[in-house]
């Protein structure tokens, strides 16, 4: 009767292992990976919303932030013309006559466009500038080289001439050598124009007015400067 007792003892305990081998491959391992799941979850979703509080918090400061870059951006953009044609080179030559610098221009060579930089429509209007059109801003420049002759005072003031236009140029190039014969400067100065197309802005003819310089004419000799 021992012996059975012992069987049956056995057998019910091998019975409870195989049954809790089941039970813990079969429910509790998968739920608890289930529940590991959630928690980490959990944690990530957590993390994402003190991320999300956090950027809330400081939304003002950043809304202050665009507003300023996008008055800097309307601001710098403001100085570029939406074009540059043959009369704006011409007119900056008659500007340095109406200040009164004594120059002598023999030939004004204007180049063609050249594209410097362009900016995608969609990052236009992903910025939010609700005045761009939403199309690509393309920057571009054009060379212009005065020919010319001069003195050295009147170099300086026409450098200083060129320097202080409103709108966007830059002097890239002055080569200049002295004419022993006639004791001027002779030489070429480059000046690079800037615009900016797809602002919206529209390209504002030049109004030239009558001058008076001494000079017979735009295209000066040397006879005449003296």
């Amino acid at each position: 009767m021992k012996n059975k007792a012992q069987t049956a003892f056995f057998s019910t305990l091998v019975l409870c292992v195989v049954i809790l081998v089941v039970i813990y491959m079969y429910v509790f391992q998968p739920y608890a990976e289930k529940t590991q799941m959630l928690v980490n979850s959990n944690m990530q979703l957590a993390s994402r919303v003190a991320e999300l509080e956090a950027f809330y918090a400081q939304m003002p400061q950043y809304k202050e932030q665009m507003t300023a870059m996008q008055t800097e951006i309307q601001d710098t953009l403001a100085a570029f013309p939406a074009d540059v044609k043959e009369e704006d080179a011409i007119y900056l030559a008659l500007r340095s006559w109406e200040e009164g610098i004594l120059v002598g221009y023999r030939s004004i060579s204007i180049g063609e466009r050249e594209e410097l930089a362009r900016v995608g429509a969609d990052i236009v209007q992903g910025s939010g500038m609700e005045e761009f059109p939403g199309q690509d801003l393309v920057f571009n420049k054009r060379l212009v080289t005065y020919s010319n002759i001069t003195t050295y005072q009147n170099l300086k003031d026409l450098i200083t001439c060129i320097n202080d236009n409103q709108e966007e140029v830059a002097i890239t190039n002055v080569a200049y050598a002295l004419n022993d014969e006639d004791m001027l400067l002779e030489g070429t100065i480059d000046v690079t124009f800037y615009m900016v197309d797809g602002t919206g802005k529209e390209y504002i003819p030049r109004e030239f007015k009558d001058y008076e310089t001494g000079l017979s004419n735009l295209f000066a000799s040397s006879e005449e400067m003296e």
